[in-house]
């Protein structure tokens, strides 16, 4: 059986509050990096999945999406091309099937519990025109 099937029959013959239980624990799980295999756009050198948002760092921001909501925070006048690298890998892998062509899947793609920026200067801004609470 595969392991999805296995996972969504141990969800199913839960209790509501078990179910609930775990969905809670779930959202408290630390964060964990991917490493831009080309997932999404090449500016994103790293990036992270959450319940209801997606966090994408690049060379000189990081940008919160929470749909409706975007947060951006750019590091002004900083090096635009500072070494960027996963710290701490994590056991866990990312796969994309996405299509009928194996060629252009993206299997094994790296996890890390942690993103460096090196050679980095500048002042943190926030665009708040861009960035919402709500």
């Amino acid at each position: 059986m595969p392991r999805a099937w296995s996972v969504f029959l141990v969800l199913w013959s839960m209790s509501v509050a078990d179910a609930q239980t775990v969905a809670e624990r779930y959202g408290k799980l630390p964060l964990g990096f991917e490493v831009n295999r080309g997932q999404t756009d090449s500016r994103v050198k790293f990036l992270s999945r959450g319940r209801g948002y997606t966090l994408f760092l690049t060379s000189n921001e990081a940008v919160l999406a929470n749909p409706p909501n975007v947060a951006r925070m750019k590091l002004i006048g900083a090096n635009k091309k500072p070494s960027v690298s996963g710290e701490d890998p994590l056991p866990g892998r990312s796969n994309y099937f996405i299509g009928n062509d194996p060629q252009k899947w993206l299997t094994d793609v790296p996890t890390y519990a942690k993103v460096r920026y090196r050679q980095v200067s500048g002042v943190i801004q926030r665009n708040s025109e861009k960035f919402s609470t709500r």
